[in-house]
């Protein structure tokens, strides 16, 4: 298994300059010292590979208090909480999904980004039961809804105004 690790000082924060253009808003957090960036799992040890992999890993949000929304994902949406320790990154698991909460406090605020705001597409076993259960502990949720092009969805828009759809394939024939 190979992996990519982010060994760089202070975990990538580096002497990034919050208002230099070229940096990306990356570049002005701090990873978790030695944090696993990425890895391929699907490697086999010995086997040189025809082609590069990609493996599934995590979505990546700017968000404005990295506590408050990593406490949204865990009370809201089922969450753990990890990388409690790092200073400017929340990650937060639910069933192999991972996303990765960077502190950005002086970015866009992502209820401003319109439709830049939609960040992933879950599939799901049971839309429905999904729905009453964030809907039941208060997550702003649209009802299950079946689609022209035959899933089930709903909508999540998180307390920072990020947009995460939820769907399955639809019943309706």
């Amino acid at each position: 298994m190979s992996a990519i690790v982010d060994s760089r000082p202070e975990g990538g924060h580096g002497n990034a300059d919050a208002n230099d253009p070229t940096g990306t808003w990356l570049d002005r957090i701090r990873m978790p010292p030695n944090a696993v960036l990425w890895t391929n799992r699907h490697e086999e040890k010995g086997s040189p590979s025809m082609q590069s992999k990609i493996a599934p890993w995590a979505f990546v949000l700017a968000v404005p208090d990295i506590n408050r929304s990593a406490q949204y994902f865990h009370d809201v949406l089922g969450f753990h909480i990890g990388w409690q320790d790092a200073t400017d990154w929340r990650l937060v698991e639910r069933d192999g999904v991972r996303i990765m909460l960077g502190q950005c406090p002086t970015d866009i605020h992502p209820s401003a980004l319109g439709s830049h705001n939609w960040f992933g597409y879950l599939d799901v076993d049971d839309v429905d039961g999904l729905h009453a259960e964030f809907t039941a502990r208060g997550a702003i949720c649209s009802a299950p809804k079946d689609t022209h092009y035959g899933m089930r969805e709903i909508v999540i828009t998180t307390t920072d105004g990020h947009r995460l759809v939820c769907g399955q394939p639809s019943k309706r024939t």
